[in-house]
């Protein structure tokens, strides 16, 4: 009596301490689900996987607990990440999302890599009321063992809507041009041609993109864009979007996103519309601080196609400026980040900085025109796709001929962009993405 008594005592002061003779510790888990099955390491893999290891996090990584109300931000272009596969000391634990799909805030569901899944969500736009996203974790596996019951945990995220109007822009109306010399009244700055979506008659400061309209704090023009995707880098720096001839690039930086991992929506060949603000880096167009890319109907775009071959008269009667303005002309309809193509020859030879993680550039002549060629080494940084070989076996001699189809990229001032009348190195480069590209 006295052995049996002793034991009871020794379990029971177990229970209290949060552990058992045949489970795992339970203290320090907000979420500690019935198990059936299973090894004691099996049940703390779950333990660590649905309370420990981030299994629901925001775009940016932020975890979401189902314990709290958490807030989801159109500007962010937040989505609900969730883990459906995690490794625990050894051992694979998986776990069974859900979600009530015909609630208004729902817009799909995607896999993101072999361990997650998005749900893409419709949030309330500028000026919308806030919306209300629910989701449910169901169930966790390890080996042998399971949860119980139908759901392990429920969770629930407020989602807020854009601060800024995006207004419907076509990559077209992006890249529009308006030919003829602009003189600023008030300092006289002239430019050759102006963008469209610029605003020259800055009185102070430098000539920038318009603010968009009707926005109660104007600071950037936003854009909801559509196109087709024709090429995003393999490290999510930077893709194209095409709808015909125009070409808009649209430009993550040290975000590295612009992927399939980043947008469940980027895909090759796809049609989505993307949401950021117009910006430009030395003076190239781009869309920038992007916060959403969703899928979109290809009604009204145009397949993408190349846009011209650039020629010695091209370059000498189009590309070149008179007197005084010692750069390349900057603004014309439609040419930039358009995809072109150029043949000539290596001015000269080219081995000193050439490496596949650093930008270079080298010059072809075409006939008594030259144009810049640039690697960009977003686009073949480990040097393994074939791109970065064929540009240094081809630039190690002089006068090698090439054809180069690319995008084309303005590289001016960072500082300032959009003045034509003091820039004096601004010259247009050809940048080919693909190692199809170089012949």
């Amino acid at each position: 009596m006295k052995k049996k008594l002793l034991i009871l005592s020794v379990l029971s002061g177990m229970a209290l301490a949060g552990c058992s003779l045949f489970g795992p510790k339970t203290d320090g888990y907000e979420l500690v689900p019935e198990f059936d099955g299973g090894s004691k390491a099996e049940k703390q893999a779950i333990l660590e996987a649905i309370n420990n290891l981030s299994p629901v996090v925001n775009k940016a990584g932020g975890d979401l607990f189902p314990d709290e109300v958490g807030t989801l931000k159109e500007d962010k272009g937040d989505y609900v990440k969730v883990t459906t596969s995690q490794v625990y000391d050894g051992k694979t634990v998986t776990l069974e999302w859900d979600c009530d799909q015909s609630q208004a805030s729902f817009m799909s569901r995607d896999k993101l890599d072999n361990e997650h899944d998005a749900f893409s969500l419709n949030f309330p736009g500028y000026g919308g009321a806030d919306k209300t996203f629910a989701w449910t974790l169901k169930k966790a596996k390890c080996g042998g063992c399971e949860t119980k019951g139908d759901k392990v945990a429920e969770y629930s995220a407020k989602l807020k809507g854009y601060s800024h109007p995006h207004i419907a822009t076509t990559i077209a109306e992006i890249n529009a041009v308006t030919d003829g010399e602009y003189v600023n009244p008030t300092t006289g700055v002239k430019n050759p041609s102006t963008f469209d979506m610029v605003d020259y008659t800055v009185s102070e400061g430098t000539a920038y993109f318009r603010k968009t309209p009707n926005d109660p704090n104007p600071d950037y023009y936003y854009v909801s864009t559509k196109g087709k995707i024709i090429y995003y880098s393999p490290d999510g720096n930077w893709l194209l979007l095409g709808d015909g001839k125009q070409v808009v690039e649209v430009y993550a930086g040290s975000a590295l996103d612009l992927n399939p991992a980043g947008y469940p929506a980027v895909k090759l060949g796809a049609y989505v519309q993307v949401d950021g603000n117009l910006s430009q880096y030395n003076g190239n167009i781009q869309i920038g601080f992007v916060s959403k890319i969703i899928p979109c109907e290809s009604t009204g775009i145009a397949e993408p196609e190349d846009n011209l071959t650039i020629t010695e008269d091209f370059i000498a009667n189009t590309l070149k400026l008179p007197e005084p303005y010692k750069c390349e002309r900057q603004a014309i309809n439609g040419f930039s980040n358009s995809i072109c193509s150029v043949t000539g020859t290596v001015k000269a030879a080219k081995t000193a900085g050439v490496k596949a993680g650093a930008r270079f550039t080298f010059e072809l002549s075409v006939g008594s025109q030259t144009l810049v060629v640039a690697y960009d080494y977003h686009t073949d940084a480990e040097g393994t796709n074939g791109l970065f070989n064929k540009i240094k076996n081809k630039i190690a001699t002089a006068g090698t001929q090439m054809t180069i189809k690319g995008t084309m990229r303005y590289s001016g001032s960072d500082s300032d962009p959009f003045n034509q009348a003091a820039i004096q190195t601004a010259v247009w480069n050809i940048t080919p993405f693909d190692a199809s590209m170089v012949n």
